[in-house]
C-alpha cells in the first residue's frame, strides 16, 4: 500500500478549522505511519507596529517622552513573549493528541507573516500540508480564509489538504480527471486513501458540449457575408457539432477508463461518470449534490499555461463548496542522482510518463522519495519487458530512426506501445505521423507503458 505522506505539515492556531484539520492529520498520520509537525506563526511585529500607530491617540499623560518609551519597551516584552507563549501552548495541546494517538510529533514556531511563514516552512520536504479552511477571523459567508487560499496559490510542489467538514475519510472519494499529469497524479491519490479507508473513488470527467455552439452563435452578425464564406462558417459549425463534440465525450470516456483500470489492479471500488458542463461551474455543483468526504483535483488541468499559480476548477472549488479538498501539486521528491537518471529519457511526453510510472512504483514500495533504487527497479522491469517484445509492423525509416533516441531498455516497449495503437487504428505501417498521433494519446490519455 502506498506509504506517500513521511511528513506532514499542520498549521495551528487553536480555531475550529485549525482543530478539525488536526484531526484529519493524525487519521493519516495513524494510516499511513507519518509524523506531525506542528506549526504556529505569531505577528509580534505587526502589533508593535500597530501599537507606534496609535501612540498619538494615547492619553497626554502616556506621550512624554520617558512615558512613552517606557510603554513601548513594555508592550514589545509582553507582544514578543505573550505570543510566543501562546504559540507554545497551541503546539503543547498538538502534542497531547499526537502522544495519545501513539504518532511522532514537533512543534515549531515562527514569527512573521503567517501564509508566507506557511509557505517558507512547507518547502522543508513535507510530504503533505493538512490546514483549516479559515483561521480564528472566519465568518460563516467565507468558504475559505486569505491564509488558506494564500497559501494554496503558492504551495508549488506539494500537496495540500484543506479541511472544512468532520467526515470520516471512509466514505467516497471524488476525483476529477481530464488526463493531465496532475489529475493523474491526483487519482493515485485518491485510490491510495480509498484503499487505506475502505472507501471508494468517484471520478468524474467533464466537457461542454454548449461551448462551441455560443462560440458559433456570437459570430453570427459579426462576420461579414465575404468573411463568413472564406471561414467557411457553416461546414465549421457542422465540424465541431458531429466530431469535436463528439471526440470531447470519447475523451472523457478514455480518461475515466484509465482510471477504472488503476482502479481495478489497487483493488479499490470505482465509479465514473462524465458530465456535460463547464468543469469549474459542473464539477462544484456535483460536489454540493453528492457530498463526497473529500474532493482530489489536480493543481493544474490540461490547460496549463507558464506562471499559472492555480487552476480556475481548483480556485473555484476553493471559493464556492464547503467540501474537504486535496488539490494534488505533482509528485514526489526526486534524490539528485535518481533525476540525473531520468533526465536521461527525452524531455516531452516519454520523460513526463516515464517519472508517473517510476513514483506509482515509488509509493507501492512505501517510499517517501524516488532513489536511484527504485529507478533502476523501474527500468529494469520495463527491460524485462522489452525483451520479450518484439515488432511485427514495417517501420517507414524516418520512424524507426525516431525509435533510436528511445533508451534502450524501453525502447522495444515503446514500439510495441506504439504498434499496438496503430492496430487499433488499422495502420498496417508506422510512419513518423503516426508516432506523433500515437504521443498526442498518450499525453491526453496517460495510456502507454506501465
Amino acid at each position: 500500500m502506498p506509504s506517500g505522506f513521511g511528513r506532514i505539515l499542520v498549521p495551528v492556531d487553536n480555531s475550529q478549522f485549525s482543530d478539525l484539520s488536526l484531526e484529519m492529520a493524525l487519521s493519516l498520520a495513524e494510516k499511513f505511519h507519518s509524523a506531525l509537525v506542528g506549526f504556529h506563526v505569531y505577528a509580534a511585529r505587526l502589533h508593535e507596529g500597530r501599537f507606534n500607530q496609535l501612540e498619538p491617540s494615547l492619553p497626554q499623560k502616556y506621550r512624554q517622552p520617558e512615558a512613552l518609551e517606557r510603554q513601548r519597551q513594555v508592550h514589545s516584552s509582553l507582544i514578543f513573549r505573550g505570543l510566543e507563549l501562546i504559540s507554545r501552548a497551541y503546539l503543547d495541546g498538538c502534542a497531547a493528541r499526537c502522544q495519545e494517538a501513539g504518532v511522532p510529533f514537533e512543534g515549531k514556531i515562527a514569527e512573521g507573516k503567517n501564509y508566507a511563514e506557511i509557505v517558507r516552512e512547507a518547502g522543508n520536504e513535507y510530504d503533505l500540508v493538512v490546514m483549516g479552511a479559515s483561521g480564528l477571523g472566519w465568518e460563516e459567508e467565507q468558504p475559505v480564509g486569505s491564509v488558506c487560499l494564500r497559501v494554496v496559490r503558492r504551495l508549488l510542489g506539494v500537496d495540500v489538504l484543506v479541511a472544512r467538514e468532520k467526515v470520516p475519510l471512509s466514505g467516497p472519494i471524488m476525483v476529477a480527471l481530464d488526463g493531465s499529469p496532475f489529475s493523474q497524479g491526483g487519482c493515485h491519490l485518491a485510490l491510495a486513501l480509498a484503499k487505506t479507508f475502505g472507501g471508494e473513488v468517484q471520478a468524474i470527467a467533464t466537457y461542454d458540449p454548449s461551448l462551441h455552439s455560443r462560440v458559433f452563435r456570437s459570430l453570427v452578425g459579426v462576420l461579414s457575408e465575404e468573411a463568413g464564406q472564406e471561414f467557411h462558417f457553416k461546414d465549421q459549425e457542422r465540424l465541431h457539432e458531429e466530431v469535436i463534440d463528439e471526440g470531447m465525450t470519447k475523451l472523457c470516456h478514455e480518461h475515466l477508463s484509465w482510471a477504472q483500470s488503476v482502479a481495478a489492479a489497487a483493488g479499490v471500488a470505482f465509479q465514473g461518470q462524465v458530465l456535460k458542463g463547464k468543469a469549474a461551474a459542473t464539477i462544484p455543483r456535483y460536489v454540493r449534490e453528492r457530498r463526497p468526504c473529500l474532493v482530489v483535483v489536480g493543481r493544474f488541468g490540461a490547460h496549463q499555461t507558464e506562471g499559472l499559480d492555480l487552476g480556475s476548477t481548483v480556485e473555484t472549488l476553493l471559493l464556492t463548496t464547503s467540501a474537504n479538498l486535496l488539490v494534488a501539486s505533482g509528485g514526489m521528491r526526486w534524490t539528485p542522482k535518481a533525476r540525473e537518471r531520468l533526465e536521461n529519457v527525452p524531455e516531452g511526453v516519454m520523460r513526463e510518463l516515464t517519472r508517473q510510472r517510476v513514483e506509482v512504483m515509488a509509493k507501492l514500495r512505501g517510499e517517501q522519495a524516488v532513489t536511484t533504487e527504485t529507478v533502476e527497479a523501474k527500468y529494469d522491469q520495463w527491460k524485462q519487458g522489452s525483451a520479450k517484445a518484439q515488432s511485427q509492423l514495417t517501420w517507414t525509416e524516418e520512424a524507426s530512426k525516431r525509435m533510436q533516441r528511445v533508451p534502450e531498455f524501453i525502447r522495444a516497449t515503446v514500439v510495441k506501445s506504439i504498434e499496438d495503437y496503430a492496430r487499433n487504428k488499422g495502420a498496417a505501417q508506422i510512419t513518423s505521423a503516426l508516432v506523433d498521433e500515437a504521443k498526442t494519446f498518450w499525453e491526453r490519455t496517460g495510456n502507454v507503458h506501465s
